[in-house]
């Protein structure tokens, strides 16, 4: 309504200047009475557009084609689309570095165990040794537990189990032959 008084004021003003003034006002905007005085339809369709949001209504159709009427479909602006998009771009970035937190916590955890998990030594006329250890690293803190056995003069095996603070494990084993 306020775009038809617009317009009247206008023909007044041009008619002040001798331009000839149409004997009515031309309806260029449309109300779209479904919905109310901000919803006005899309020139040459029969598509309602909310001026203030952008967002569309279309009439349902049947399968046939035919409007079912009262029926309207919502339609998404493209400001709404890039909204939408943005916030599911968004919501990606935050689960991305939410899992890249967490792999650099699990490498975190890593570096204390595996200072954690030093080995245990054999000395010279011993079977078994066992070796407890603590390593930190970045704040972090982890525990290890080592053990080995001289199998003859030559050739001894070890293992070592860690656990960190963060809740890792990690273990290893080997065997060392020397001559």
């Amino acid at each position: 309504m306020k775009i038809q008084g617009i317009i009247v004021a206008a023909m007044i003003l041009a008619g002040s200047f001798g331009a000839p003034v149409p004997a009515q006002a031309i309806d260029f905007v449309k109300i779209c009475d479904a919905f109310g005085a901000q919803w006005a339809y899309v020139p040459g369709t029969d598509t309602c557009l909310n001026v203030m949001t952008g967002a569309t209504k279309t009439p349902a159709k049947d399968d046939q084609g035919n409007t079912i009427s009262g029926q309207y479909v919502d339609g998404v602006s493209p400001l709404q689309q890039g909204v939408v998009d943005a916030q599911g771009t968004g919501t990606q970035a935050l689960a991305k570095a939410i899992d890249a937190q967490a792999r650099a916590d699990r490498a975190i955890d890593g570096v204390a165990i595996s200072l954690a998990m030093q080995p245990a030594i054999v000395t010279s006329g011993h079977t078994f040794a066992v070796s407890a250890n603590v390593g930190t690293f970045e704040g972090k803190f982890a525990l290890g537990l080592s053990a080995a056995m001289a199998v003859n003069d030559n050739v001894q095996v070890h293992a070592a189990f860690g656990s960190s603070s963060g809740g890792a494990m990690a273990g290893r084993a080997g065997i060392n032959v020397s001559w």
